[in-house]
């Protein structure tokens, strides 16, 4: 069936899309992304902190019973107190506080340690012991180590405005 010059130009017309439409649907998609890829590293950030929170209450928890069993001393780490960093204080009989080691801290992403260490891959806490034995604080840090995301703690000792009990939101 022979077809006119009018109906094969509609029907050029009617093959595909053309660059401006192209480019345009391209603007938007950029446009869209560009709004949402922001939000959601901010929100990857703000659970890596929730969840470096969440281990140092952990730590808190732990130390705080082992002051309740040794007559409000500290656990000095690397002691019989607590001879693996990781795992917490143990009691008398060499039993663990903590059930488990946080699994952030297990997994090596947040570093845990006594006074100062370097940043894991999504942060890390730091546990500091009040020389007197009147109280410890957890100073939790954000991944790239220039934020302190929480300190808290317990004990009269430590003179810290806004020390608050670890894992509780600021």
């Amino acid at each position: 069936m022979p077809t006119s010059p009018s109906m094969r130009s509609r029907i050029a017309d009617e093959r595909g899309f053309t660059l401006m439409e192209i480019l345009i649907a391209m603007i938007l998609v950029g446009i869209l992304m560009a709004l949402a890829i922001p939000t959601f590293f901010g929100a990857r950030e703000a659970t890596s902190a929730n969840a470096t929170r969440a281990a140092a209450s952990e730590y808190a928890a732990a130390i705080s019973a082992f002051r309740l069993d040794h007559a409000n001393r500290n656990p000095v780490v690397g002691s019989a107190d607590w001879p693996n960093p990781q795992r917490g204080p143990v009691d008398r009989n060499g039993t663990p506080y903590m059930s488990e080691v946080p699994q952030l801290v297990a997994e090596g992403l947040v570093n845990f340690c006594a006074n100062s260490c370097g940043a894991g891959q999504e942060g890390k806490i730091e546990y500091v012991r009040a020389g007197d034995d009147s109280g410890f604080f957890l100073r939790v840090h954000t991944k790239d180590n220039r934020a302190i995301v929480q300190d808290c703690g317990v004990g009269s000792g430590m003179r810290m405005p806004g020390l608050t009990p670890c894992g509780s939101k600021r």
